[in-house]
């Protein structure tokens, strides 16, 4: 396969406006009456650039610290570039997306590339999510050189690509959208619409959650590489993930495979248009965990990722499975229910 060498010039411009009107008051009770001072400030800070990436200079925070602008030469498959920058709401008033748009890549170029944005915790970026007021929301950016491609999905000549994601804030209301993240391992059986049961223990770190395996199977000390992580909107569960641990360990005993943390949609409508989007999605995910050399698509709706107490499954419905020493979790669709579940097989 002959390898072509593309070059971006991307611009990830963040548009923060005031989006509230005048607060004005007239007083006449006799008194004295204070009305305190109110701050609008949201902007971006901390740029990190993830280890692993190409070589490339330090994506630049300008324009007031709304804007991020970062150039990278991707020349490999497998080549990738990632980075995280912080939003931060240091003013005094709690704002919310008002808008937010990407350009994205045509069809052409995602058959050489995947490019994303999200939240650091792989949540979605959502009108009306809530950056309140002395809060921190961590935006991530990849992009990457695909390797589950074919010589005839390679671009005739070196491309240059530029893409352009905003985000508006404005002044939250009533209707803004709290978004916490919750790490769970448990035999409940939790479905999307509904708050998570009473007596399953909601842990704030994938650690947390990994620890109580030892809980569950009675060994003390013990734990797997894998949990639920579910999105909560205002207390309610809206989407449900499966996510894995390559640890060093594991990469040094497997050849090929990467360390990191990788979360596996499931959930999904099998008549839904964005099914195959999914699994397409999960099972990028997979080739960037096991590497090749340990996966394989047993037809155009099933890909199989396995090493030595690992083994890990995306098929076309969304379904993810993943068997670590006997305990699996899985998030699934079934008869119009969207729903997780963990348990020792």
């Amino acid at each position: 396969m002959k390898n072509r060498k593309i070059v971006f010039i991307i611009l990830l411009i963040m548009i923060i406006s005031i989006g509230f009107s005048v607060i004005s008051a007239t007083l006449s009770i006799t008194g004295n009456s204070t009305i305190a001072r109110n701050t609008w400030d949201v902007h971006f800070e901390n740029v990190q650039v993830k280890s692993g990436s190409v070589t490339s200079p330090t994506p630049v925070i300008s324009n007031n610290d709304t804007q991020v602008t970062y150039n990278v030469t991707l020349n490999m498959p497998g080549d990738y570039y990632e980075f995280t920058v912080d939003a931060v709401n240091e003013g005094t008033i709690d704002a919310m997306i008002q808008t937010f748009s990407n350009t994205g890549l045509t069809e052409a170029q995602e058959k050489y590339l995947s490019y994303s944005i999200k939240y650091a915790d792989g949540i979605d970026v959502a009108n009306k999510h809530l950056l309140a007021h002395g809060s921190t929301e961590t935006y991530k950016v990849r992009v990457e050189y695909r390797t589950d491609l074919e010589a005839t999905d390679l671009p005739g000549s070196d491309q240059t690509i530029s893409l352009t994601f905003s985000v508006t804030y404005e002044q939250a209301d009533s209707s803004a959208v709290e978004v916490m993240v919750s790490y769970v391992v448990s035999s409940n059986t939790m479905y999307i619409g509904q708050a998570i049961p009473n007596g399953v223990n909601v842990r704030l770190t994938p650690a947390e959650a990994m620890a109580d395996w030892a809980d569950i199977i009675g060994t003390p000390g013990e734990t797997r590489p894998f949990y639920l992580k579910y999105i909560l909107s205002n207390d309610l569960i809206t989407a449900s993930y499966l996510e894995f641990e390559v640890t060093p360990e594991m990469a040094t005993a497997n050849p090929g495979m990467t360390v990191g943390t990788y979360s596996l949609r499931g959930g999904i409508d099998e008549s839904s248009e964005t099914t195959k989007t999914v699994y397409e999605t999960n099972k990028a995910m997979l080739l960037r965990a096991f590497g090749s050399n340990y996966c394989d698509e047993n037809n155009t709706s099933e890909f199989v990722c396995s090493v030595s107490n690992l083994k890990s499954i995306v098929a076309y419905g969304g379904y993810v499975n993943v068997v670590v020493r006997g305990c699996y979790c899985y998030v699934d669709f079934d008869g119009g229910v969207e729903y997780s579940h963990c348990a020792i097989s």
